[in-house]
């Protein structure tokens, strides 16, 4: 409306070239109008699907036992695989390839010494998931199935880093290659604490007391010689 409303005071010379001018500018202005809509709509699903995950996320974090206390969430798998026995030195060699610093045996349950707890998730019992209550001290724990557990050819040991909930061992059959359906939680043949060792630093007062018998001795060699 605007562009006729002109083109009636132009020249016919130029009465096309500004109907062309009026009619590209709104063509622009409708170009990033509809960019500007596409940008926020992107923008808005963005939001929407971090948002799903933020409360996927929070759900699958919200685990706990069937009083209401809070296990945090599954603990990650570090290491998986078949030793050739479950003695002591065997597994804590195993754990310590896998690390600089050094790792300490910190205790080992047996069949008779572990309780294993029915987890749940939403209100809902877990048929996959159970947790266990273990000391603070404990950085990775190790769990060795028992025989008829898992298939021929895989891993029969589990190490799990305890870091979701340092006072629960949480773990999920069905990630560690359990047919559920089958095989239950009183498969687990033992669970073996690992923590590793602090590094006791030496006081600054020892190197300075060091340092002055040393000169000490420097001073009586040099007297002596003289």
């Amino acid at each position: 409306m605007a562009c006729d409303y002109w083109c009636v005071f132009c020249l016919p010379s130029y009465k096309a070239v500004l109907q062309g001018l009026c009619e590209e500018s709104a063509y622009r202005v409708g170009f990033y109008i509809v960019k500007s809509i596409e940008r926020t709509l992107k923008a808005l699903v963005i939001i929407a699907v971090i948002s799903v995950g933020a409360v996927q996320s929070a759900s699958a974090a919200s685990l706990s036992l069937f009083d209401g206390t809070s296990v945090g969430s599954v603990d990650a798998i570090y290491a998986s695989a078949k030793l050739k026995n479950s003695g002591e030195k065997t597994e804590l060699a195993w754990v310590q390839s896998f690390f600089v610093d050094e790792i300490a045996f910190d205790g080992k349950l047996s069949a008779g010494d572990m309780s294993w707890l029915d987890v749940y998730e939403g209100g809902s019992k877990s048929t996959d998931v159970f947790a266990m209550g273990i000391d603070d001290s404990v950085e990775f724990y190790l769990v060795k199935t028992g025989n008829g557990s898992s298939l021929a050819g895989s891993p029969t040991h589990f190490l799990f880093d305890n870091a979701e909930s340092s006072s629960w061992a949480v773990i999920n059959l069905a990630l560690m290659g359990f047919n559920t359906s089958k095989v239950s939680i009183s498969k687990i043949s033992h669970v073996t604490n690992f923590a590793s060792v602090a590094v006791v630093p030496v006081p600054a007062a020892f190197w300075l007391f060091g340092s002055a018998l040393f000169g000490s001795l420097v001073m009586f060699r040099r007297r002596r010689n003289q």
